[in-house]
């Protein structure tokens, strides 16, 4: 830790302060005025801090932080305020049998205690849909990698870098990563318990892996359930549909490990209680909110990534946690970017499999028009009568019709073999079907409905339009080794553009919006465009 990043600890713990609820505020002061009174948890954890703020590995170095000057807290106060505002104002609870333990804090937050009391029954509901990401056949013996909490029916969702430690993608959709003995798969579920003092589990397989974003999107991924297994009162947490004001108090979910990139593990200990890799609730408040992300004061640990930020008064999700900085703050993903996310998913899982991941290889028996999963892992077989097997590199995918299955071209098409006009019902659809098939693209940004364009002019006809970062020569790609757009889907023109402002910011991508004309240009007929 720097000398630097030490002021910025005591600053962001001001900040908490300022921002807690009167009643925490009151507790925190309570602490700071009986230095003789204070319990035996405090002048532990201190010292652990104080080696924090004095930056001692430096001291050890060579390097000496800055001596204590006039109007600074005496040797023997060196931490003590950090460590009550982040012990006391951001405490973190235990769960048991469904409930927040009040009794499982330090017995001095009682602000805290008496907000949650008060939202009980709905934190308990909220509990139930939040699991944890447990792996086997790992890399290593890490029994979980992170958290995870119901979105949607049956969907899952935790961050990207999370999926990325048992997914990689593979073709146009993801598969699991083979596992430590180099021959299988690993092992994949969400348990919704793992709770202390509760040896019984909750577990559900995850099935496939619908969506992780690119590198340069945001913190995402989407896991799709065993449609087997039950989720009794397990519902899709509510998302907020207003941005969290600042000092919200919120509650983040989910389960801190052990985490060796603390600095101090004694610190950590005293503060998370000795208790770790069980579900546990973290509260806070909002320090700050934007468009893409929020930022909140609630204590985190590695483990608790994928988790939901809550607002405690209305049990609604106000962000997805993903990053965490040692007493400085805590990053979310806001509600609006994981509603686009979610959209993206649901398009994929909309066109019956292609993003299928997991082995899941059958005997193809289908009637006319069916297509099955192949005998042979990572094949599809359509019964036309004519059977054809086509090879999809990897990827099993289950069973689904012909209708579902998206038809693309990617070299030049004529007119002809453009299947007539385009309602909006069929661009919707050809839509949805693109994003299945181009939604794992790390070079495509936004894909919707619109109009084509010829030699610079706007024609009338309707067309998917797929927005990219940056326009490549076909020969290009095909020499890099990348895979051609396709050039249509089910008989709609898909046109390649690039992407603007709001494609970026995910703005007007709906699947069924109308093909809009820029308000500037007219439709080109028997003359060029008028601009």
């Amino acid at each position: 830790m720097a000398i630097s990043d030490s002021t910025r600890v005591s600053a962001v713990a001001q900040q908490i302060k300022e921002a807690s609820d009167p009643d925490v505020q009151a507790d925190i002061e309570a602490l700071l005025k009986q230095p003789k009174e204070r319990p035996a948890w405090l002048r532990e954890a201190q010292q652990a801090m104080k080696r924090r703020l004095r930056n001692e590995p430096a001291i050890e170095a060579g390097i000496r932080p800055a001596a204590v000057g006039e109007g600074a807290a005496p040797s023997d106060e060196v931490g003590v305020r950090e460590t009550i505002v982040f012990a006391v104002g951001t405490p973190v609870y235990v769960v048991r049998d469904g409930r927040i333990d009040l009794d499982s804090a330090r017995a001095e937050a009682k602000g805290w205690r008496k907000l949650l009391a008060q939202h009980d029954a709905s934190m308990a509901s909220v509990l139930l849909s939040v699991g944890r990401i447990d792996v086997d056949n790992f890399i290593d013996d890490s029994p979980y990698v992170g958290t995870a909490w119901v979105i949607d029916d049956g969907l899952v969702v935790t961050n990207r870098h999370v999926a990325n430690l048992f997914a990689e993608a593979s073709g146009v959709g993801f598969k699991f990563r083979l596992g430590f003995d180099a021959r299988t798969p690993i092992g994949v579920k969400v348990d919704f318990l793992e709770e202390l003092g509760n040896d019984g589990s909750a577990e559900v397989p995850v099935e496939r892996i619908v969506w992780v974003a690119p590198e340069t999107g945001p913190d995402v991924a989407f896991l799709k359930l065993a449609q087997a297994s039950t989720l009794v009162g397990r519902k899709a947490l509510v998302r907020a549909t207003e941005t969290p004001r600042p000092k919200l108090p919120v509650a983040v979910i989910g389960y801190p490990a052990r985490d060796s990139r603390f600095s101090d593990r004694a610190l950590a200990e005293k503060i998370f209680g000795g208790v770790f890799d069980k579900k546990r609730v973290a509260v806070g408040q909002i320090l700050g909110a934007g468009a893409d992300e929020i930022t909140h004061g609630c204590s985190t640990l590695g483990g608790n990534s994928g988790s939901p930020v809550i607002d405690i008064g209305s049990g609604e999700v106000v962000g997805l946690h993903y990053r965490g900085i040692e007493f400085v703050e805590s990053d979310a993903v806001s509600v609006p970017m994981l509603n686009r996310c979610l959209e993206r998913a649901r398009a994929i899982q909309g066109v019956g499999g292609l993003a299928v991941s997991k082995d899941e290889s059958q005997d193809a028996r289908g009637s006319d028009g069916v297509v099955q999963v192949g005998s042979t892992p990572g094949s599809v077989t359509f019964t036309i009568p004519l059977r054809i097997t086509v090879e999809l590199g990897g990827i099993a995918a289950s069973p689904f019709t012909a209708a579902a299955l998206p038809t693309i071209a990617s070299g030049a098409l004529p007119a002809s073999e453009v299947g007539g006009p385009v309602d909006k019902q069929k661009l919707a659809q050809a839509v949805v079907n693109a994003r299945a098939l181009l939604a794992n693209r790390a070079d495509v940004v936004a894909i919707k409905p619109g109009y084509r364009f010829a030699d610079g002019a706007i024609t009338d006809e309707k067309a998917v339009v797929v927005s990219v970062r940056r326009k490549i020569e076909r020969s290009s790609l095909e020499s890099r080794g990348v895979l051609a757009l396709p050039t249509q889907i089910d008989g709609v023109r898909v046109d390649v553009a690039v992407a603007t402002t709001a494609d970026l910011c995910g703005e007007g991508t709906g699947i069924g919006e109308e093909a809009r004309v820029p308000s500037c240009i007219q439709p080109m007929r028997n003359g060029p465009t008028c601009r």
